[in-house]
């Protein structure tokens, strides 16, 4: 028998893998989809390079940053930006996302949008790259070239995706003993489901219980 440690986690990043693990059919539940958990596949973190805001033209690259989380269901796939009650900034009703959060929405549904299952990369920055930077160039981006871990990366995530809706999600994390919020998200043109869900804390701390 394999023994685990006992983890705890403290913010976001802790709470987003206790949520997707933990609490999976909960936040199923709040996005409306009846699908099993164990059906689900959880993406932590996909990591699309660093998304930071870029001024300068020189500096131009095809990184524009990483999801907290990605939920592929049977019927949808869910693009999680995650936030928690215990930051300042978070403490009201309406969160407001951040221009290089929403840019990265913007720029992965342009890659859902032209990406046909089964193509080869370097045919596809040949046909597109100058369709991206007409419309992200202005952010400094450029399509990611290929043989790039940028490119592998996205290609796997969007093979996944093959023939399921995309949905922008805000996950929503309330310490437990306090009310339910009514949150709402400030995302530009972005339309966003919310799935808010309740934490409990361990040991009169702020830490959660990841494994027990």
């Amino acid at each position: 028998m394999i023994e685990m440690p006992r983890v705890i986690g403290y913010g976001e990043d802790a709470l987003t893998y206790w949520g997707l693990t933990k609490r999976l059919g909960s936040v199923l539940k709040e996005l409306r989809d009846d699908s099993e958990p164990e059906d689900c596949l959880v993406v932590y973190r996909p990591s699309f390079g660093r998304g930071k805001i870029i001024k300068k033209p020189s500096d131009r690259k095809a990184e524009f940053g990483e999801f907290d989380a990605i939920l592929v269901t049977p019927q949808s796939v869910y693009l999680i930006e995650s936030k928690w009650d215990n930051l300042a900034e978070n403490k009201k009703v309406v969160i407001d996302l951040s221009d290089i959060q929403i840019l990265r929405h913007d720029i992965f549904a342009w890659y859902c949008g032209e990406w046909s299952f089964g193509n080869d990369w370097k045919e596809f920055v040949v046909e597109h790259e100058d369709e991206f930077e007409e419309k992200f160039g202005k952010w400094q981006r450029k399509v990611a070239p290929s043989e790039s871990l940028l490119s592998e990366n996205l290609k796997y995530i969007l093979n996944l995706m093959h023939g399921k809706k995309r949905k922008n999600v805000l996950l929503y994390f309330y310490c437990k003993g306090f009310p339910r919020p009514e949150i709402r998200v400030k995302s530009g043109n972005l339309h966003f489901d919310i799935a808010v869900i309740e934490y409990p804390t361990t040991d009169e701390s702020n830490f959660i219980k990841i494994v027990e």
